[in-house]
């Protein structure tokens, strides 16, 4: 990253407050969280900045944050909660509906990967319906309601299934301190 866009990004992080509410806020915080080699602080605090961001800016820009999520996760950055949060106060349901398909997609479907994709699928179910219910979809909404269930009866049994395997303890001589 050249240092006058780093620069950039810690001014941001550090004094975006001052900025709230001056026109084009929005736009210049998601350029910046855009850019690459940023750490991990300076995404923290551009999303928070992000999050005060009045709807009425996040929604012409909503689009460009699917992009900015795809690549920060790349770069070690999983997104997709806060800008879920995000477009949904925003009312922009559709791309908060694909970002989360998008993060769902990402994941594998192995063993590993399991329990992640499985809270994934849940996240991305709830905008789903979001996005149905805003759009007053009902019959959607009832499909998406019976997936919901489905979801998370399997991870219901999928954490019965490896919950000895995911034990952080797994291995270790710890003693019960009932004896």
């Amino acid at each position: 990253m050249r240092p006058e866009k780093r620069s950039a990004a810690r001014f941001l992080a550090r004094n975006g407050y001052a900025l709230r509410g001056t026109p084009g806020f929005g736009k210049a915080v998601l350029k910046i969280l855009a850019e690459k080699d940023l750490s991990e602080y300076e995404v923290e605090q551009l999303v928070e900045e992000l999050g005060d961001v009045p709807p009425s800016e996040i929604l012409p820009v909503a689009d460009e944050l699917r992009k900015v999520a795809e690549s920060r996760f790349h770069d070690g950055h999983d997104l997709t909660d806060d800008l879920l949060e995000i477009l949904t106060r925003a009312g922009s349901w559709s791309v908060a509906k694909d970002i989360a398909t998008d993060a769902t997609s990402r994941l594998s479907t192995s063993r590993w990967d399991r329990a992640a994709k499985l809270r994934s699928q849940s996240r991305q179910i709830a905008a789903e319906l979001e996005n149905a219910a805003a759009e007053s979809e009902s019959s959607v909404v009832v499909g998406l309601t019976r997936r919901w269930r489905e979801v998370e009866r399997d991870r219901e049994r999928d954490h019965e299934e490896n919950k000895k395997k995911r034990d952080p303890l797994l291995g270790l001589p710890v003693e019960d301190p009932g004896e």
